[in-house]
Protein backbone atom coordinates (compact mmCIF):
# COMPACT_ATOMS: atom_id res chain seq x y z
CA UNK A 1 0.00 0.00 0.00
CA UNK A 2 1.25 3.48 -0.81
CA UNK A 3 2.51 5.58 2.09
CA UNK A 4 0.23 8.53 1.29
CA UNK A 5 -2.85 6.29 1.37
CA UNK A 6 -1.79 4.90 4.75
CA UNK A 7 -1.28 8.43 6.09
CA UNK A 8 -4.74 9.50 4.88
CA UNK A 9 -6.28 6.44 6.54
CA UNK A 10 -4.43 7.19 9.78
CA UNK A 11 -5.91 10.69 9.90
CA UNK A 12 -9.46 9.59 9.08
CA UNK A 13 -9.58 6.25 10.91
CA UNK A 14 -7.77 5.72 14.22
CA UNK A 15 -6.24 2.29 14.71
CA UNK A 16 -8.60 -0.17 16.38
CA UNK A 17 -6.54 -3.35 16.01
CA UNK A 18 -2.91 -4.25 15.56
CA UNK A 19 -1.93 -7.53 13.90
CA UNK A 20 1.57 -8.87 14.68
CA UNK A 21 3.48 -11.49 12.70
CA UNK A 22 6.74 -13.15 13.71
CA UNK A 23 8.70 -15.11 11.13
CA UNK A 24 10.90 -17.73 12.80
CA UNK A 25 13.26 -20.61 12.06
CA UNK A 26 11.46 -23.04 14.39
CA UNK A 27 8.05 -23.69 15.90
CA UNK A 28 9.48 -23.86 19.43
CA UNK A 29 9.01 -20.98 21.92
CA UNK A 30 12.75 -20.23 21.81
CA UNK A 31 12.90 -20.03 17.99
CA UNK A 32 15.22 -17.68 16.13
CA UNK A 33 13.10 -14.71 15.03
CA UNK A 34 14.03 -13.48 11.55
CA UNK A 35 11.43 -10.74 11.14
CA UNK A 36 8.67 -8.86 12.89
CA UNK A 37 5.73 -7.42 11.00
CA UNK A 38 2.77 -5.38 12.19
CA UNK A 39 -0.29 -3.83 10.60
CA UNK A 40 -2.60 -1.35 12.33
CA UNK A 41 -6.20 -1.60 11.16
CA UNK A 42 -9.13 0.75 11.60
CA UNK A 43 -12.45 -0.55 12.93
CA UNK A 44 -13.52 -0.77 9.26
CA UNK A 45 -10.51 -2.93 8.38
CA UNK A 46 -8.53 -0.26 6.53
CA UNK A 47 -4.75 -0.33 6.89
CA UNK A 48 -3.71 2.62 9.05
CA UNK A 49 -0.01 1.79 9.40
CA UNK A 50 2.47 -0.96 8.48
CA UNK A 51 5.79 -2.03 9.97
CA UNK A 52 8.36 -4.67 9.02
CA UNK A 53 11.83 -5.29 10.40
CA UNK A 54 14.23 -8.11 9.61
CA UNK A 55 16.36 -9.43 12.48
CA UNK A 56 19.73 -11.13 12.08
CA UNK A 57 19.78 -14.78 13.08
CA UNK A 58 23.48 -14.46 13.98
CA UNK A 59 22.56 -12.23 16.91
CA UNK A 60 20.51 -15.07 18.47
CA UNK A 61 23.03 -17.91 18.93
CA UNK A 62 21.19 -19.60 21.81
CA UNK A 63 17.80 -19.71 20.06
CA UNK A 64 16.45 -22.77 18.27
CA UNK A 65 16.63 -23.53 14.51
CA UNK A 66 14.58 -26.47 13.25
CA UNK A 67 15.56 -28.41 10.12
CA UNK A 68 11.91 -28.93 9.12
CA UNK A 69 11.22 -25.20 9.35
CA UNK A 70 14.32 -24.49 7.24
CA UNK A 71 12.98 -26.97 4.64
CA UNK A 72 9.65 -25.10 4.72
CA UNK A 73 11.45 -21.79 4.12
CA UNK A 74 13.20 -23.42 1.15
CA UNK A 75 9.78 -23.89 -0.48
CA UNK A 76 8.67 -20.27 -0.04
CA UNK A 77 8.69 -17.57 -2.71
CA UNK A 78 11.81 -15.54 -3.44
CA UNK A 79 9.92 -12.44 -2.28
CA UNK A 80 9.11 -13.99 1.11
CA UNK A 81 12.70 -15.15 1.58
CA UNK A 82 14.09 -11.75 0.57
CA UNK A 83 11.92 -9.94 3.13
CA UNK A 84 12.80 -12.21 6.04
CA UNK A 85 15.21 -15.09 5.63
CA UNK A 86 17.70 -13.44 3.27
CA UNK A 87 17.28 -9.81 4.33
CA UNK A 88 20.53 -7.88 4.51
CA UNK A 89 19.16 -4.93 6.48
CA UNK A 90 18.36 -6.84 9.68
CA UNK A 91 18.88 -5.42 13.12
CA UNK A 92 20.41 -7.40 15.97
CA UNK A 93 18.15 -9.01 18.54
Amino acid sequence: MRAETIMQNAIIYPAANIVLDLETLSTKPNAVIISIGAVALSAKGLIVAEYHQAITSESQPERHIDIDTMAWWDQQSDEAKAASLMATDGITA
